[in-house]
């Protein structure tokens, strides 16, 4: 298993090491799940412009970053991501 989180350092000094490193934010996964999501976040989908999920995701609210995450896990688990 491995824990799932989507913190970065530039999170963390956005919304505060407090909303980021709690057990609302932190979820357990298989390790696969966790490369599957990791690969998905590296990737550069067309609708993006040529940004990286990740990239994308630094540029919305802490709700909205929440959210997504949500759903990717979500989709990772039902094997639609």
């Amino acid at each position: 298993m491995a824990s799932y989180r989507g913190a970065t350092a530039d999170n963390i000094r956005k919304f505060g090491a407090e909303s980021i490193h709690n057990t609302n934010n932190l979820v357990e996964i298989p390790k696969e799940l966790h490369y599957k999501i990791n690969g998905y976040y590296n990737s550069k989908p067309l609708e993006l412009g040529g940004l990286t999920v990740r990239d994308w995701l630094k540029t919305q609210s802490f709700e909205a970053q929440y959210e997504y995450g949500l759903e990717i896990v979500q989709k990772a688990l039902n094997g639609t991501l």
